[in-house]
This record gives structure tokens, C-alpha cells and sequence, in this order.
């Protein structure tokens, strides 16, 4: 049986930003892991042109849990617009999948 897994991203403005959502998801149950890592943004926001380091969240979890997972980073989350992400995960080997549908809430 394939499981089916999800893997949300968002990016964060500090590492401190982004270790206390990725900390709160997990802890709550939301995705069953997380990761953290530097990244360099260029991106247009109210007319300019932007550049700057950030710090992208990579959780996995699985697809029902996206909307909870959503309303939680967007409650934490400073940005006035988050990048807040998804995609499905196309293969994961199996006993990983069923790893990560422990470590979610039920």
C-alpha cells in the first residue's frame, strides 16, 4: 500500500522565525519532521525589488494535515504574505512513509 505523504515549505525572514515554526509544527503534530536551511530570495514586493537572506522550513506530513499545518504557520509567521507551499511527494520508501504517519496527530 502506498502511503501518501506531503511536503510543505515557507519561507522565513530569521532563523529564529523559522526554528520556533518548524519546533511548533512538529511538536503539535502537524508534519513529522522538519528542516531548516539558508537561501538567498530575490523576489518583487509592493513595486521593489528585493534581496535578502532567508531561511526555508521543508516539513513532512501527510495531505490532511496541510490546512491545520497552514492556519499554524500563518498564527506564528511574521511576513504580512507567507510563501506557505505544498506538493505531493511522488515516492517515498516505505518504511519512512509509515514513520512519518506515526509522528502525525491521528
Amino acid at each position: 500500500m502506498e502511503i501518501e505523504l506531503l511536503e510543505i515549505s515557507v519561507l522565513s525572514g530569521s532563523m529564529r522565525e523559522a526554528k520556533k515554526i518548524a519546533e511548533t509544527i512538529v511538536k503539535e503534530k502537524l508534519a513529522a519532521c522538519a528542516n531548516i536551511s539558508e537561501c538567498n530570495s530575490t523576489y518583487f514586493w509592493k513595486g521593489k525589488m528585493e534581496k535578502h537572506t532567508e531561511w526555508n522550513i521543508s516539513m513532512t506530513t501527510i495531505p490532511n494535515h496541510f490546512a491545520e499545518a497552514e492556519k499554524r504557520i500563518k498564527e506564528l509567521h511574521t511576513y504580512e504574505l507567507p510563501a506557505i507551499t505544498a506538493i505531493p511527494i511522488a515516492k517515498a520508501n516505505e518504511s519512512y512513509a509509515k514513520w512519518v504517519v506515526e509522528n502525525v496527530k491521528k
